[in-house]
């Protein structure tokens, strides 16, 4: 299914990355290139947001199997930041610097994208406990996720396994590790698992 995403993803890269501007230059002409990308960057979030929408009715999958899919791959196992953002870390940089003020709104701060996230993947690991639990089997698995929500409470900050998987999760994925790579996008990151209301 991340293959399906790969044109609209590189796409939204390339929009994220003329934001930028041209490296060393600097006047009118770097300001025009960066407001034009500014001005695409709304489509081309609804064309990846859409092409993803797509990909997970092809897949037979709904919006939260895709949240802790992409949580648990992305960020719990291969260890990307949840916040972890091309298109914020430039921003950042054009504010420090004072060459021009941008501002980003509507709930995509990387502070809300974190709490979201969170707050997501929390409710879906209390749902794993209560599974595992009725199965004696599962008694190391169970263990790790209750360890896992004791962190959770005790550090308002913190996100599910921001420290890695256990073992006992992330045994199966070593093999895909290449591939799952190959289709995470830092510029994409902040908008996987955005829903429009």
């Amino acid at each position: 299914m991340r293959e399906n995403l790969t044109g609209s993803r590189d796409e939204l890269s390339a929009t994220v990355s003329g934001l930028a501007g041209s490296d060393g230059e600097q006047g009118v002409g770097n300001g025009f290139r960066a407001a034009r990308a500014g001005i695409s960057l709304g489509p081309r979030v609804l064309e990846f947001t859409n092409a993803r929408n797509r990909a997970l009715l092809d897949a037979g999958m709904g919006i939260g199997e895709y949240t802790w899919n992409y949580w648990f791959t992305y960020i719990a196992w291969l260890g990307h930041p949840a916040d972890d953002s091309a298109l914020h870390e430039m921003v950042e940089r054009h504010n420090s610097d004072g060459s021009v003020e941008i501002h980003i709104d509507g709930g995509m701060e990387p502070e809300r994208i974190t709490w979201r996230l969170r707050r997501d993947v929390t409710a879906m690991l209390r749902n794993l406990q209560a599974e595992l639990e009725s199965d004696p089997a599962q008694a190391e698995l169970t263990a790790a996720v209750t360890a896992e929500l004791a962190e959770l409470a005790a550090d308002p900050a913190r996100v599910p396994w921001q420290d890695g998987l256990p073992e006992a999760f992330a045994v199966d994925l070593e093999p895909y590790r290449e591939r799952l790579e190959a289709t995470y996008s830092k510029a994409a990151n902040p908008f996987e698992l955005v829903e429009f209301q």
